[in-house]
């Protein structure tokens, strides 16, 4: 896996759209796997201020927060 080109060629794309949920998500989720948690939560907040009523996010948030 190379998941820091994919977070980069992500943050193309969020660049490019930067209200979409989607794109902070997979960025979140992205950095979850390369273990950073802090930098996951920030787009993944960012996710869940563009959906709010997204439970996915709002599970993921949370289980983030515990591994803090």
């Amino acid at each position: 896996k190379n998941i820091t080109q994919a977070i980069y060629y992500n943050k193309l794309g969020n660049k490019i759209s930067p209200h979409s949920e989607p794109w902070n998500y997979l960025i979140a989720l992205l950095y979850n796997e390369k273990g950073d948690i802090k930098t996951a939560l920030e787009y993944a907040h960012k996710a869940a201020t563009l959906d709010p009523e997204n439970f996915k996010i709002k599970d993921f948030i949370e289980k983030m927060e515990m591994k803090k």
